[in-house]
């Protein structure tokens, strides 16, 4: 009975040692993933939010650019005249000046019957029927077409490249809708990337898409494959996209706009702080549960002599 209860005892306390161990370790492991979550959905809804008005900033002052330019008496009478001379006068006001033709975005004049009048600037997708403003207003329920002001138009792919229109009402002498000014862009380089990075870290990253519609994303260069929007805006999720990385994301709508951001990290960024100090507290558990054993082998030579 001695020589049972003196192996017994070290193994009930080493056992005990070791349940109490791994149900602290299971528990620190559920509480810092949920804080560093929480920490990194925090800075995410920060710099999300941040990046929309960054955003809406910019379409607002081209949307001021555009309404201008629709705006000038040579692209109006465009619209009541089709003289070689109007067309030209229209041509010019159209033209970016001082820089070559081919670096800036292009623009289109519409009519209401969606027929294209004039056009200047490098072939973004102009032929295209679904370019037509009034379409584009008519799907996407942002706009009333025959509504005066400007507006910004949702993503498009054209020859594989992600684009988008400004567009503004050109308005006749009585304030009634003659027809529409189209400036279209492609969306290329990572303008953002540096702000991103100083908002959020160097492994962010951004994505902009459609907020209806036809879903469309980019990564402010390219067309790639986006998440599913949650229901609520600017609420921390959590998603699997093809390549397995889970990611943690921020979505957010751009005002005036109808376009949605999306700032997200990998899941394995944000928890890397939380597996170097599970790792540490491991180390440390298992050293005390091989001092525990020492002791139990101690107290169970000490018990039964």
């Amino acid at each position: 009975l001695t020589r049972s209860l003196k192996l017994r005892l070290p193994v009930l306390i080493v056992a005990l040692l070791g349940v109490i161990i791994v149900a602290f370790a299971w528990s620190a492991h559920r509480e810092l993933t949920r804080t560093f979550e929480r920490a990194a959905g925090v800075r995410l809804q920060d710099a999300t939010a941040r990046l929309a008005q960054m955003l809406d900033d910019q379409m607002g002052r081209l949307r001021r650019d555009v309404n201008a330019v629709g705006s000038n008496p040579a692209v109006v009478a465009a619209f009541t005249s089709s003289t070689p001379a109007a067309r030209q006068a229209a041509a010019q006001a159209l033209a970016w000046q001082g820089t070559p033709a081919a670096t800036h975005p292009s623009r289109s004049l519409w009519t209401l019957e969606c027929r294209s009048l004039l056009s200047v600037g490098p072939e973004i997708g102009r032929s295209r029927f679904e370019d037509c403003p009034t379409f584009r207003a008519g799907a996407t329920g942002r706009k009333a077409a025959s509504a005066p002001g400007a507006w910004i138009q949702p993503f498009a792919v054209h020859d594989g490249a992600v684009t988008y229109g400004a567009v503004a009402s050109v308005l006749g002498a009585g304030g009634d809708t003659l027809g529409f000014l189209v400036e279209r862009r492609v969306l290329g380089g990572r303008q953002a990337g540096g702000a991103i990075a100083a908002l959020i870290g160097r492994d962010a990253s951004v994505m902009l898409g459609n907020a209806t519609g036809v879903p469309v994303w980019t990564d402010l260069s390219r067309k790639i494959d986006g998440p599913m929007l949650p229901a609520a805006r600017g609420v921390p999720m959590t998603y699997t996209p093809a390549d397995g990385a889970r990611q943690i994301g921020v979505a957010q709508d751009v005002a005036a706009t109808p376009w949605v951001v999306l700032v997200q990290l990998p899941a394995a960024t944000v928890l890397a702080p939380e597996r170097e100090l599970m790792r540490t507290l491991l180390l440390v558990a298992l050293a005390c549960l091989v001092l525990g054993a020492l002791g139990a082998l101690a107290v169970g030579w000490h018990v039964t002599t």
